[in-house]
């Protein structure tokens, strides 16, 4: 974070940084805070550091707030099982949480629906349900932060869009179809 943040306020032009953030594979020994070892909540109070350092570095630059241009997503590939396994940790599960912050957000809040922890609402009575495609979140900052509608580039053949409302901006009708592979050349 701190390199996307010294290349930000270089103004060297980047649109868009991915960061990767391992050691969230907590299989075994995922810790727990009522015990002494918590390296799950380690791992998260890891993140949040990072990102609050991020948040107010760039707040604070000499060139002015350059978050008022920044925009945060956080999103893992996988979500964890609510249920600890006999290992002491949790194995992949589906639903999962994103994240957004900074500049055009509408923050605060939670968008979506959460379905709860009870058994009947658990997915296979075992994981958090998605209720929510990643897709349709990326796709709203795409088009409202990045006034590109060419989300078929990014997710080929997706066609779910409709916008939560999380990012401010103007809609702009999608694109699902690439014109280059319109007559089914793949």
């Amino acid at each position: 974070l701190r390199n996307v943040a010294q290349l930000i306020k270089g103004n060297m032009g980047m649109r868009v940084a991915t960061i990767d953030l391992g050691g969230w594979d907590t299989h075994v020994g995922q810790g727990n805070p009522a015990n002494t070892y918590d390296y799950f909540g380690n791992q998260v109070e890891s993140l949040s550091q990072g990102l609050s350092a991020f948040y107010t570095d760039l707040a604070s630059s000499t060139t002015g707030n350059l978050m008022q241009r920044t925009s945060v997503i956080v999103v893992s590939e996988f979500g964890r099982r609510v249920v600890e396994n006999a290992d002491g940790g949790t194995d992949h599960g589906y639903g999962n949480v994103m994240m957004a912050l900074g500049a055009s957000v509408n923050g605060g809040q939670v968008y979506g629906t959460f379905p709860g922890l009870a058994n009947a609402n658990l997915y296979q009575g075992t994981d958090v349900a998605v209720t929510t495609d990643y897709r349709r979140i990326i796709s709203e900052a795409l088009i409202r932060r990045m006034a590109n509608p060419n989300i078929y580039y990014v997710f080929p053949g997706y066609t779910g869009y409709t916008p939560l409302g999380i990012f401010q901006g103007p809609d702009l009708t999608p694109t699902n179809y690439d014109t280059l592979f319109a007559s089914g050349f793949e």
